[in-house]
């Protein structure tokens, strides 16, 4: 065998090894990192619940969501939710509660959650 096929023989078996230990690295993060922090993955079975007509189940879910975190993805979606139900004392709630925590958030979050504000805005509009 020549100096280099055997030198690309160890390359090859070396990938592979470190491909698998990546692997296993790599679930083994995400599962601690699903169970510190819920990830908006989190967030997609109510989604599913409210688009399948089932709000009082997609309300459950929501307000478990927004016990622990301040999402205002989920605040938003939870006050649409309580808007269509006939709510509007409870959705105002979490509309204020989206529209006072946005102008203190670090520039970068406030342009990834600028969507979900907007929708606050919108919704505190058709609210009162």
């Amino acid at each position: 065998m020549t100096a280099a096929a055997s030198r690309n023989s160890r390359r090859k078996s070396t990938t592979s090894t470190r491909r698998i230990t990546t692997r296993s690295l790599g679930t083994s993060i995400s599962n601690k990192a699903t169970s510190r922090k819920p990830k908006p993955a989190t967030a997609r079975p109510s989604e599913t619940l409210g688009a399948l007509g089932e709000t009082d189940a997609a309300i459950a879910v929501w307000q478990r969501v927004t016990e622990n975190h301040s999402y205002p993805r989920a605040r938003v979606q939870l006050a649409e939710l309580f808007f269509a139900k006939n709510l509007p004392a409870q959705a105002r709630a979490e509309v204020s509660e989206v529209l006072a925590d946005a102008p203190h958030a670090p520039a970068f979050q406030r342009k990834r959650e600028r969507v979900w504000v907007n929708r606050a805005r919108k919704l505190a509009l058709q609210i009162k």
